[in-house]
């Protein structure tokens, strides 16, 4: 329970908060265009207020050039991000982990997660530890963590389940709304926002699912990024690479390339979410293969490494172990992703690929009011 310890360090009671800002930064990562709204959401109301306000994608952050000069500066930052396994995204944490220290500026975090609508009823979605994480890191480089707060948003994460139907997004996005107006308005008035009921259950449902979200965020992500293919409908125009907020698609082949996936991918659905065609496609079935071609020959490998060794038991055993499961899985994984990307070229093997997965007949979703320009 370490992070109750750090709220008085992110906000000491003896801090006078400043009201009136001079500039605000709003550093945000978005994939289907949630967080980049309810980053809009706040800019406006802070702008009402005679502030200047800079809607910045994390990826394209230069904290050095952007924070410069903040020591004369009444300075206001927020860092707005989905979630991913139930914690922040592997990007947002890399940038965090880049921002300067000692910066003097008051900091307000904000996650977006996954709600649902089922006829009259909403259900909230979980943030996990995404938030605390981040206040961690900020904390500790100096900064003064005074607001925190999650925002649900219709989920779309569409390698599991179809997007939402428009109507009931946007009642999902109309209720956000209304909520996201008072915490701005907190903000502006300088009261703190850090204990209240969303916060204190985020927290206890981040440390409940740290097992999910610590496995996902070093290992989980790679294997789901990599059940990416392009269906038949694709004609190869690579806005899915160009729109990709870690470049993270490379466009392969001549002459009408077809997109590959990294191993960067973060899974944030945006090639899904906005491709014009609907071509962009995730195969299901094929976590059988990777669990089959890839996890299991990987402990068989590494049990037959580790049984090479002189001494089977105590640290180094474990260490030897550990690294050969995870060296192995990840080889296996990047031969049998080759594979489907080569099988996919192939027309006929294209659409038994695409008849055999779910998303074939999902609904997309990305934010209505939202354009991938928008977040570039």
């Amino acid at each position: 329970m370490w992070i109750f310890f750090l709220f008085p360090v992110m906000c000491p009671d003896n801090m006078e908060i400043p009201v009136n800002y001079e500039k605000c930064i709003l550093y945000y990562l978005s994939g289907t265009g949630n967080t980049f709204r309810v980053a809009s959401w706040i800019e406006n109301k802070l702008t009402d207020t005679g502030t200047e306000v800079v809607l910045v994608p994390i990826e394209a952050a230069d904290f050095e050039d952007e924070l410069a000069g903040s020591e004369n500066a009444r300075l206001l930052v927020g860092f707005l991000m989905p979630v991913h396994g139930f914690t922040l995204p592997w990007l947002m944490l890399k940038r965090l982990l880049e921002v300067p220290k000692n910066i003097n500026a008051d900091v307000f975090i904000s996650s977006t997660r996954g709600g649902l609508k089922f006829k009259r009823l909403f259900t909230p979605g979980i943030s996990g530890s995404a938030m605390f994480v981040a206040a961690l890191i900020l904390a500790l480089k100096g900064f003064s963590v005074k607001w925190i707060k999650s925002f649900d948003m219709p989920s779309n994460w569409m390698s599991l389940h179809s997007g939402l139907k428009e109507k009931n997004a946007r009642a999902i996005i109309e209720r956000t709304e209304s909520r996201v107006t008072p915490f701005a308005e907190k903000i502006i008035e300088g009261k703190k926002h850090l204990f209240h009921v969303n916060s204190i259950s985020e927290l206890l449902w981040g440390l409940v699912l740290l097992p999910v979200s610590i496995p996902y965020m070093f290992m989980g992500r790679f294997g789901l990024a990599k059940l990416f293919f392009s269906g038949h409908t694709c004609n190869g125009c690579g806005l899915c690479a160009r729109s990709c907020p870690v470049g993270a698609i490379e466009m392969r082949g001549i002459p009408n390339g077809r997109p590959f996936w990294t191993m960067k991918c973060e899974s944030c659905m945006r090639c899904m979410a906005y491709c014009p065609l609907e071509a962009v496609e995730v195969h299901q079935p094929t976590l059988a293969a990777y669990y089959y071609a890839s996890i299991l020959p990987a402990v068989y490998a590494a049990e037959k490494t580790v049984s090479l060794l002189p001494d089977s038991s105590g640290l180094v055993y474990q260490g030897v172990y550990t690294a050969a499961s995870i060296g192995f899985y990840f080889l296996s994984l990047v031969l049998v992703y080759n594979g489907l990307y080569l099988l996919s070229r192939i027309r006929f093997f294209n659409r038994l690929l695409c008849y055999t997965t779910l998303t074939h007949v999902y609904r997309r979703y990305h934010e209505p009011d939202t354009d991938a320009r928008d977040m570039q």
